[in-house]
């Protein structure tokens, strides 16, 4: 049998595969679909998708939080795990059906130009999407974050197989019976995969004993919306203070691509919720530590990795792929890249922070971070428009991260030296740019410097052979159930 730490690591990798599953998807459907649909017909379908995105976050209710956090300690009762999940359910529930209401009763009242059987069916999505987001958090609690990590990826690769079936037979609402029929299918899924965690076919009355979680959870969302504010403000704040669209467009796609690769970061420390809060149930608070700071390494070392591949191919690739009036794209574009070694470092002070039952201090960071971008911004962007956009949120990173880390180490400090270790090894490969010339001759150089790295952090004992060595038997299928017992 697995140890679960070892199911752990095996399924951070595995997020790490489904992550860029999930950016060949979105690629993919960035390339074809709006060509097909044409701007009109995408721009409706763009904007009603995303109005059902945001009424569906609006009814999470910060539950994955929730499930991560008191899920672990009830997967060894199932009949326990069972009743505290169809209460969540009934919850969930409930918020979904307000949700897709409301989703529904705006856009009536508003796009009274659209069919409106397009915005029952995208309604109807709403539903669902927000039973399926309950379905698959369930898996967060068993300490399986693969299957957790699936639903984004099933969901980009079957819009791209249904949407434009749907879209050439019927149009929009044929677009929008794909939105509905992929929602369906993700649910179908997640039940599927969970049935055996669910009791069936009853709701619970009983939901109000879920008191403290639920309030534990409104924390969390609270702090998510203010997150969400923060990444969407740029646009906002660059139309305001310059009224040049072309500066909006290029920030906003700096930030996407950044974006994109980032939640990377959240996703694989949250796949260690389960087996911090083993441990620290347990007792094992030792073994938290030592956790955090290879995860804090790690995931600084990937996002070097990434920036170095910025620096180095960005100013080739950005006007092929985006078209050559995008180049001013590539400066904002390698700012925020920096803001991956803090994410780094800020995603696991979150998931540390959630099972330390302090919400409080992520809804405060969250807030921060929001009122230094709103504070910095304006002048930067007077200054240096969609690159001064991005500084402001370099700026405002890092005071978040600095704000939550100083934080967390007073309830779960941990060792900051192999982060620091790993961010400062990757300043020697920089030296490297003054030589940058053609493509081909930069992406050797960025091939070099990634050798180069790699060997800086073996020799600097941020990785070692050993965790490396044992890090492959966890992950293998034929590892050995004790492998990550065997790390120092």
């Amino acid at each position: 049998m697995e140890s679960q730490t070892q199911t752990t690591v095996r399924n951070a990798g595995f997020l790490v595969l489904l992550r860029g599953a999930q950016v060949a998807s979105g690629f993919l459907f960035a390339t074809f679909i709006p060509r097909l649909m044409g701007p009109d017909t995408y721009g409706q379908y763009n904007l009603l998708a995303s109005l059902a995105l945001w009424f569906t976050m609006a009814s999470e209710l910060g539950f994955t939080q929730v499930m991560a956090r008191y899920g672990p300690r009830l997967a060894h009762d199932r009949s326990a795990f069972k009743l505290f999940f169809a209460r969540l359910l009934t919850v969930r529930s409930g918020s979904g059906l307000i949700a897709a209401a409301s989703y529904l009763l705006l856009t009536l009242l508003w796009l009274r130009d659209l069919d409106p059987l397009v915005l029952l069916f995208l309604a109807g999505g709403v539903c669902l999407r927000a039973l399926a987001h309950q379905f698959f958090t369930l898996f967060l609690g068993v300490n399986r974050a693969d299957r957790w990590g699936m639903a984004q990826v099933m969901r980009g690769w079957l819009t791209l197989a249904l949407l434009p079936a749907g879209f050439l037979l019927r149009g929009l609402v044929g677009a929008a019976a794909a939105f509905l029929l992929v929602e369906a299918s993700v649910l179908l899924a997640g039940i599927g995969w969970g049935k055996s965690h669910v009791d069936w076919p009853r709701l619970r009355r009983d939901w109000p004993v879920l008191g403290p979680e639920l309030r534990f959870g409104l924390l969390f969302f609270a702090g998510g919306l203010l997150q969400t504010a923060f990444q969407r403000s740029g646009p906002a704040l660059i139309r305001a203070v310059t009224g040049d669209y072309a500066q909006v467009g290029y920030f906003g796609l700096a930030n996407d691509i950044t974006m994109t690769v980032a939640q990377v970061f959240p996703q694989v420390a949250m796949a260690f919720s389960a087996v911090f809060v083993t441990w620290l149930d347990g007792g094992q608070e030792q073994e938290v530590r030592r956790w955090a700071e290879r995860l804090s390494a790690a995931l600084a070392a990937g996002g070097m990795v990434v920036i170095l591949a910025v620096l180095f191919l960005a100013e080739h690739l950005v006007p092929v792929v985006l078209g050559a009036a995008y180049r001013p794209v590539t400066p904002s574009l390698i700012v925020l890249a920096a803001s991956l070694l803090l994410l780094a470092l800020s995603n696991l002070a979150h998931v540390l922070a959630m099972v330390r039952d302090r919400p409080d201090i992520a809804l405060s960071s969250a807030a921060v971070r929001l009122a230094a971008l709103w504070i910095i911004g304006p002048f930067l962007i007077r200054a240096e428009q969609s690159l001064g956009a991005s500084l402001a949120a370099l700026v405002a990173s890092v005071l978040y991260t600095l704000f939550i880390v100083v934080r967390v180490q007073r309830v779960m400090p941990f060792s900051l030296r192999r982060w620091l270790l790993a961010v400062a090894l990757g300043g020697v490969c920089l030296p490297l740019l003054w030589l940058r010339s053609s493509l081909p001759v930069d992406s050797l150089l960025f091939v070099l410097s990634v050798a180069v790295y790699a060997a800086l952090l073996l020799a600097g004992r941020v990785v070692t052979w050993r965790e490396l060595a044992s890090a492959w038997q966890m992950i293998r299928p034929t590892g050995g159930a004790r492998a990550s017992e065997r790390v120092p």
